[in-house]
């Protein structure tokens, strides 16, 4: 947090010369905080007092700057204390003893005792003290706001950049397994497949965005399942349904192969009454997408898998409560459908 000065004259004399006034208008019905005949004397007593006013509030406030955050307690109400009083010493000096030597006259009438002179002017110190106290903590109130908030959007910039790191070796680390199959069983689509990969991994390390176009994300989801189509001897049924109206609307970035990457992981992809079936549409002022299934009756992976949970983490991360994200398990079908604002 800077040191505000200028946006506490700027307030102090808001306050002086409008709010001020405006008040004692109200309570009393007149004010003349304004009203001064252009006299010598009341130039110099108007303009004197004004800065001494403003020492009060700039002492308070300055008091709460360089002690309130260290927590340094016996400074603080010290230097609050010191607002009170020393501006008033200030106020003294100069109109009641300067003004009496250089220009013959002062301010209140002389021979007026200590006492009666601290007691009038403690009307203006607490007016003024507690304007500055009151100036600071509205300010280090909207800054601690403000550096919150600034924290929060880079721990969440960090959080999604960390998620993001995860899904190219969950990714790699599939298709590895996939080709290491292949290869192990000397298949002639195993080269195939070593070619495909090198695609989607040029795609996942060199073409990195914070957002894509549909089209662009579909032409990988596309290559991410020829790359599976290679491991399997039947032919897959899966459908891709895309309204052609939206293919460039954009979408964070790897949304889609986590949805596709789970059915072939999971499911049942050789059922022609039930295909893997992806579906993209607009819908309100968003995009819903939706994945659905047959669930395969084959053991599943011991290592689990992060690919839903990883999606829905990043979905809240981007989009918070404006999302949506629901699955739907039966003893057939699985399906994940999510609904995305527009970027």
């Amino acid at each position: 947090m800077k040191f505000n000065w200028k946006g506490l004259i700027f307030f102090f004399l808001l306050y002086f010369f409008v709010g001020d006034p405006l008040r004692e208008l109200i309570m009393v019905g007149q004010t003349d905080i304004l009203i001064y005949d252009d006299g010598f004397k009341d130039i110099c007593l108007m303009q004197t007092s004004l800065w001494v006013f403003f020492l009060y509030c700039l002492m308070a406030y300055s008091c709460l700057y360089f002690f309130f955050p260290r927590k340094q307690w016996m400074l603080c109400i010290g230097g609050i204390l010191l607002s009170f009083l020393l501006p008033i010493g200030v106020r003294y000096l100069i109109q009641e003893i300067w003004f009496d030597q250089w220009f013959g006259f002062t301010n209140y009438p002389k021979g007026i005792s200590a006492m009666s002179y601290i007691r009038d002017n403690l009307y203006f110190s607490f007016r003024f003290v507690f304007f500055g106290l009151f100036y600071y903590l509205i300010t280090f109130s909207f800054d601690k706001e403000k550096r919150e908030k600034g924290l929060r959007i880079a721990n969440q910039k960090m959080e999604l950049s960390l998620l993001r790191s995860q899904i190219n070796p969950h990714f790699l680390l599939n298709s590895l397994n996939n080709i290491y199959s292949l290869v192990y069983h000397q298949s002639e689509k195993s080269l195939e497949a070593l070619d495909t990969l090198c695609g989607l991994l040029k795609y996942s390390l060199y073409e990195t965005k914070e957002t894509v176009s549909i089209r662009e994300e579909m032409a990988y989801v596309e290559q991410f399942i020829s790359l599976n189509r290679l491991r399997f001897s039947y032919p897959l049924v899966i459908e891709l349904e895309v309204e052609e109206a939206i293919t460039d609307v954009l979408i964070p970035q790897f949304i889609l192969v986590p949805l596709i990457e789970n059915a072939f992981k999971h499911g049942e992809l050789k059922d022609p009454t039930m295909p893997l079936h992806l579906q993209i549409r607009k819908e309100r002022e968003g995009i819903t997408i939706r994945v659905r299934n047959k669930i395969g009756y084959h053991v599943r992976d011991a290592t689990g898998g992060i690919g839903l949970d990883n999606l829905q983490k990043r979905l809240e991360l981007i989009y918070g409560e404006a999302h949506q994200f629901r699955i739907e398990e039966s003893a057939e079908k699985f399906s994940v459908s999510l609904y995305i604002p527009m970027l």
